[in-house]
């Protein structure tokens, strides 16, 4: 937890006048269907598909997809992350609090085998108010410890997958209230994310025509990492339920690449769309 009063990283207008600020927002409008943002070479887009998911074994190849991606985008953590001190947010018991959201790409087990820490890819920061989005950084790690259920009312209906009331899997984007926690490593300042509340978690792709599409729940499951419970527990995969079930769907997509591009931007990847159809 962030000590404001103390922590020479944050900034002194969270230290004074804070509780002035509003409060947290009932609901967060994100995600725009169309796709409007152009990427450049450090960022990792949401992949173009040709056709639509329409199987499991789909939706997996797409989650396995979302991994690759991760791997080829990740970049050292940038210092200029500090900068995401002073982007919209709203105050929860006088600290400042954010909605971040990113694509779960990786996870990471500790020595006893339980789950640590969760990767998000392109993680953004989103204006609790006006819907907008600020890109943080290539990546950042969740730590599942930190995750709490501040209130199970705010999550989105849909986001869960059988009993839970939400259900984080890989290739999942995620969208969470979060506290910021500033630290230095060695020299340098950084920001991570400190407590985590988690409201929605889905997958989505982009069509033909650069619409963001949301895989439906009755084809998403697969590859699960955590769930939310009714009862506010959190269950959690072990890293070898986890192992075998991601060198299982490895396996199955292992000689199947076609029919995915991965963009910079829809406006580049149109022609290569458009030479792709003809072909066919």
């Amino acid at each position: 937890m962030i000590d404001i009063a103390s922590n020479p990283i944050i900034p002194h207008m969270f230290r004074d006048g804070v509780a002035a600020d509003r409060m947290r927002p009932r609901s967060v409008s994100y995600l725009p269907g169309r796709i409007r943002e152009i990427r450049d070479s450090d960022r990792c887009g949401t992949p173009v598909l040709l056709d639509r998911p329409r199987t499991r074994h789909d939706a997996e190849r797409l989650r396995l997809l979302y991994r690759r991606i991760g791997r080829d985008c990740m970049r050292t953590t940038s210092s200029a992350r500090t900068g995401i001190l002073g982007l919209p947010h709203y105050v929860d018991g006088g600290r400042p609090a954010y909605v971040v959201t990113g694509i779960v790409s990786d996870v990471h087990f500790d020595r006893d085998g339980r789950l640590d820490r969760i990767c998000l890819l392109d993680p953004c920061a989103i204006d609790p108010y006006g819907g907008g989005t600020t890109h943080i950084d290539t990546h950042i790690w969740l730590f599942a410890d930190r995750l709490v259920v501040a209130d199970p009312a705010m999550i989105h209906g849909h986001a869960g997958l059988g009993d839970d009331l939400l259900t984080v899997s890989l290739g999942d984007r995620i969208t969470f209230h979060c506290y910021l926690n500033a630290y230095r490593k060695g020299a340098r300042k950084r920001i991570g994310i400190d407590e985590w509340f988690p409201i929605d978690s889905q997958l989505y792709y982009a069509d033909r025509n650069g619409t963001r599409r949301r895989v439906p729940n009755h084809i998403r499951d697969g590859l699960e990492i955590m769930g939310v419970r009714p009862c506010r527990e959190v269950a959690c995969a072990s890293e070898q339920d986890w192992a075998s079930r991601l060198l299982a769907a490895l396996s199955r997509h292992l000689e199947q690449e076609g029919g995915f591009y991965e963009y910079a931007s829809v406006k580049t990847l149109m022609p290569l769309i458009t030479a792709q159809r003809s072909a066919a």
